[in-house]
């Protein structure tokens, strides 16, 4: 959802767009909870003879989102140059607007 909601300021700002997080976004939110939630209990609760499994944990984590991240970048299938103006920017995000508070209105009306 993010990737979709930002691609028209992207769009406007580089010239350039991608849908690779659409596609590998599962992947990399399941990585970085695991390794937030990996440190966070390391800081509340500091076993030293797990500290050796935590570093491990979290830099494997670390290292397949670096990975994804960069095979990612290298591979050009879904990017895409668009170049939108101003207004064009300010239309599409109108237009989500109205369609975000369209769809609130209905949800509403049903209960």
């Amino acid at each position: 959802v993010a990737n979709i909601a930002t691609l028209p300021l992207a769009s406007l700002h580089f010239g350039e767009g991608s849908l690779w997080g659409i596609v590998v976004g599962f992947a990399m939110v399941t990585l970085c909870s695991i390794s937030t939630t990996i440190i966070l209990t390391w800081t509340l609760i500091p076993i030293p003879f797990l500290a050796p499994a935590t570093k491990f944990i979290v830099e494997s984590c670390i290292e397949a989102m670096n990975s994804i991240a960069e095979w990612c970048a290298d591979t050009s299938f879904l990017n895409f140059t668009l170049h939108l103006n101003t207004s064009s920017c300010t239309l599409i995000y109108t237009a989500l607007l109205l369609l975000t508070l369209a769809l609130w209105s209905i949800k509403s009306n049903e209960k």
